[in-house]
């Protein structure tokens, strides 16, 4: 937990709007859970498809997305890709962050290209969260109540 102490303190706040979508129900579930006791106070909306990522995305002003790209998940990774593509033209600094049950080269090229954040392989885990909030590439201008 030292380097969440540490990650508010390089940032200015604790407290961000996050989005998660994954399309499997227990991986975003877990996620939300760890997302809660990380960044208390912060709003996690969630979606389990590029569709209402997108809808979500378009109503709140988001700081982090977690955008699954898994490769063998049933169009999770066209789906993740195409949703990231939308939000980083709509909204450049937003901070991306793909999830994967595996390593993939070309989602990780793609992601590069398109300036994700991270790219974090399932399963998710305290310290990989961490890491990657340590990591973001835009920092979190307001503070929310």
């Amino acid at each position: 937990m030292a380097h969440v102490k540490m990650c508010q303190e390089i940032w200015g706040v604790g407290v961000m709007n996050i989005l998660v979508v994954d399309s499997d129900r227990a991986d975003r579930k877990k996620l939300v859970k760890m997302l809660k006791k990380l960044k208390k106070g912060s709003e996690i909306f969630v979606a389990e498809d590029d569709d209402g990522g997108y809808e979500i995305a378009m109503e709140y002003d988001l700081d982090v997305a977690f955008i699954d790209t898994s490769p063998n998940s049933p169009g999770a990774c066209e789906h993740g890709l195409l949703l990231t593509k939308k939000l980083k033209e709509i909204f450049p600094e937003i901070n991306v962050i793909f999830l994967s049950k595996e390593a993939d080269h070309y989602t990780a090229l793609e992601g590069w290209r398109m300036h994700v954040c991270g790219y974090v392989v399932k399963p998710v885990t305290m310290e990989k969260l961490e890491e990657e909030f340590l990591n973001l590439h835009y920092p979190i201008i307001g503070i929310r109540n």
